[in-house]
């Protein structure tokens, strides 16, 4: 008996591997781009969160005054700057980035598009010296895992 080609059961079961294989591939393929995206996007979060946390601690050391919060806690924070053109120093939350305002300038976002700023409250401390806490809540989404994060910074006022 000659033999010539593959049994129905065995075409069957190549089919079924050649499947699970292609399956497995096509799998880890979407785990890999998920990954990178995830990771780009938590890149891009702690960027922007690095800058709005130095420019704000930046201008608060060189600040001659807090203007707002005078005391308590508020939604913005507003500084005098020692450059007269600059005061006053104004951070706020709007639409969902954080923004800062120098003088009678325009208000400009110092946080990208690509994330979203949830809160930002800057609260006076009394004491000797007298300090400001700020705080921002980030948040970041990427292929339906949202990553959230929230920053916290002190900076004690030489005013």
């Amino acid at each position: 008996m000659d033999r010539r080609g593959f049994t129905l059961i065995e075409v069957l079961i190549y089919s079924v591997l050649l499947a699970v294989g292609v399956l497995t591939l096509a799998t880890v393929y979407r785990a890999s781009v998920e990954t990178r995206s995830f990771i780009a996007a938590e890149s891009a979060l702690i960027a922007n969160r690095r800058t709005a946390e130095t420019l704000i601690r930046d201008r608060l050391s060189e600040a001659t005054g807090v203007v707002t919060p005078a005391s308590g806690s508020s939604a913005t924070l507003v500084l005098t700057s020692p450059v007269p053109a600059e005061s006053p120093v104004t951070f706020a939350l709007s639409d969902g980035a954080l923004t800062m305002q120098l003088g009678a300038g325009d208000v400009a976002p110092i946080t990208g598009s690509d994330v979203t700023v949830t809160s930002f409250t800057a609260t006076r401390r009394d004491g000797i010296p007298a300090s400001v806490l700020v705080e921002i809540g980030w948040s970041e989404g990427a292929f339906g895992a949202t990553i959230t994060d929230e920053s916290r910074l002190t900076a004690t006022l030489r005013l």
